[in-house]
């Protein structure tokens, strides 16, 4: 076989993986960064509340929609309380300072979105009232698509309003608040009206992750099979001839090595690569993702084998 086409078998396969790649990061991405932000907090569960109690770092469940020019965004929305918060806060880790009524604080996934910055007006439209108020925008949360739930949307996002007494005013609306390991629900009198666990929502990002880190797998053996198909048409011939000829079982082994399994197996591992690299960095499953390279090698390997075992039994 060619250098050339060699080189261009290599290529075609590298582009076939990274195509994968970018389809796979675009998948899996928001539940590398959900989990990221879940996993740096310090509250165990989201406790929704129907009655008034005040307690500190707690906020109104206010059910908005977000609404830029061109398209409507949802997104879970809190309210203020006038109750204290702290920048030990086990949910949002920022001093909160009580905002105005016409400020928010909104999630980055949001504010790229909505092609907003701190200092820009947002608008909101209010399902409680169905009227629309601008917000000024006075500060980013980590990119985060929702939290009052076990799983989340990537349309959605956080917004963090101030108190606004028109916003719940003859409204029936909850309190929610995040309790560590000391809080205790009993203790606060709080009558229970929903109760969403941090780990479960980590476990529902980390099922999304590892299906995506699988069918990377299944992706790498195809087209593993694919690579190694095309080294076969183009070099089946020199490898008969090398067994006609008389080359010892040695040499047949290390062309099959060099021109078959290491051109299915170098693109592969170049892609599991990036892939691993960028999920070590977000801190999930870096490891795991060696998985679809092993299944490049193993597919690649028993397909090599395989073949010259039949030239060779072909030649006897």
């Amino acid at each position: 076989m060619s250098r050339w086409m060699k080189g261009l078998i290599i290529l075609f396969s590298s582009m076939l993986y990274g195509i994968v790649i970018v389809l796979l990061f675009i998948r899996v991405r928001p539940y590398m960064m959900q989990k990221r932000f879940l996993s740096e907090k310090e509250y165990k569960n989201i406790i929704a509340y129907s009655n008034e109690e005040d307690i500190s770092d707690s906020f109104y469940k206010v059910g908005t929609l977000l609404m830029p020019s061109e398209k409507t965004i949802k997104a879970d929305v809190l309210m203020e309380k006038n109750v204290e918060y702290s920048a030990a806060s086990p949910a949002f880790s920022l001093d909160m300072n009580h905002l105005s009524s016409s400020q928010v604080i909104v999630s980055k996934n949001l504010a790229s979105k909505c092609n907003s910055d701190v200092g820009e007006v947002l608008k909101l439209h209010s399902a409680l009232t169905d009227q629309d108020k601008e917000y000024e925008v006075v500060g980013l949360l980590p990119v985060v698509y929702g939290i009052l739930s076990e799983d989340f949307d990537t349309r959605y996002g956080i917004v963090i309003v101030g108190y606004d007494r028109d916003l719940i005013i003859n409204n029936s609306v909850s309190s929610v608040v995040f309790g560590d390991d000391d809080f205790s629900a009993s203790e606060n009198h709080l009558e229970i009206k929903d109760l969403v666990r941090r780990d479960d929502q980590i476990a529902y990002c980390d099922g999304e992750i590892i299906g995506a880190v699988i069918k990377l797998c299944m992706a790498t053996v195809v087209i593993s099979i694919f690579s190694f198909a095309l080294c076969f048409i183009f070099g089946s011939s020199r490898l008969q001839s090398r067994v006609v000829f008389g080359s010892n079982l040695q040499q047949q082994y290390g062309y099959v090595l060099q021109n078959y399994t290491l051109m299915a197996i170098v693109p592969g591992m170049l892609a599991t690569v990036g892939y691993a690299s960028y999920a070590a960095l977000m801190n999930c499953f870096g490891l795991l993702c060696a998985l679809p390279l092993l299944c490049c090698i193993a597919s690649t390997g028993v397909l090599s084998l395989t073949y010259l075992g039949l030239v060779r039994r072909k030649r006897r």
